[in-house]
Order: structure tokens, then sequence, then C-alpha cells
């Protein structure tokens, strides 16, 4: 990452050191294994004040990752050799698609994140397939986008926004939050 690359370089580096926008088991992730156990939730940043209803099924918890074992990593045919797995696409389509339909109203809005440009697009296409088309997939206030070129704060909605991101593609994460 462009951040990784001036650190190197040695540009001067602030780490965050404590965050307000995450459920706590989210930010349990980043912190050991980016912070060094030192990424702190702000006051007030608990697990009861991030609830959301959908949290009470196992599917859906703060932080689930999935081991898509059937899906095959491909090269994008139209993203510079950026790698695809439709498989994973398959899946983070079905389980957001259910956590919609299996409580309207209580997701405001979904972020879909991968840090491959050929996975968004195959994202973007099963979504279109198992939604019935743009239209509905734009209804659902499901947005696309790169880790890099994804701006998080877009996302929002009465429980924040859920977000799916594919951080390997071997390893899909689906966590929902507030921000």
């Amino acid at each position: 990452s462009l951040f990784e690359r001036l650190a190197r370089a040695g540009w001067p580096v602030t780490m965050l050191r404590e965050q307000y926008r995450m459920h706590p088991h989210i930010s349990a992730f980043p912190s050991r294994f980016f912070y060094e156990g030192q990424l702190l939730n702000g006051t007030g940043i608990t697990a009861d004040s991030k609830v959301a209803p959908f949290h009470r099924r196992l599917a859906y918890k703060p932080f689930v990752v999935w081991d898509c074992r059937e899906g095959r990593e491909r090269s994008g045919a139209h993203a510079g050799g950026s790698l695809r797995n439709s498989a994973e696409a398959h899946l983070a389509a079905t389980l957001v698609h259910g956590v919609l339909q299996s409580y309207p109203g209580e997701v405001g809005s979904v972020a879909v994140i991968s840090p491959y440009k050929a996975q968004v697009m195959a994202l973007r296409d099963e979504f279109r397939r198992q939604f019935g088309g743009e239209a509905a997939v734009a209804a659902a206030g499901v947005e696309f986008g790169t880790v890099d070129g994804f701006q998080v704060g877009r996302a929002g909605g009465r429980h924040g926004a859920t977000r799916f991101c594919q951080s390997h593609l071997n390893a899909p994460l689906l966590s929902p939050s507030s921000t």
C-alpha cells in the first residue's frame, strides 16, 4: 500500500491508537495482527453498544470468516491480471441476500469490498444475478469497491453498514458493523 511504501521510505508513521467505528469483535482482528494488540476501542464502544438484531444468528455475527473450499482463483479477463473467485462471489451474494431478506429494514446499507478489481466485477455480476438486476442491488443499498478505492464513510444506515470483505480470496469475511 502507499502507507507501507512511505513508511519504508522513512516517512514518519503515526499509528491509530483508538477506534470508534468497529464492533469490538471486528477491531480485535486488526489490533492483533496489525497493531500488536495496541489498538484500543474508544470510550463507549462495547459489544452491547454495537449490537444489531442479526448478530443473534451465527452466520451474521460481527466477525465471521468463511472457508469457501470449492472456490478457485482465476485471473480476471479485463482487470489487468487481477484475481477473481466465482464461488466466493456466490457465497457473498447469498449471505448478503439472506441477511437483507431475514432482517428487512434492519440493515441500512451493505459495502462489499475486495482487494481485487476482477473480484469486485465478479461480485457485482453475482449480486445482479441473485438480486434480480442492477436496480434491485441498488435498491437494497449494496455498494461495491476495492479496498484502496472504497470510501467506507459512504455506507451507513440504521445499524451502519454491513461490510463484506475478502482479504484473501480463500477467506471471505462477513462483518456487520456500525459506522
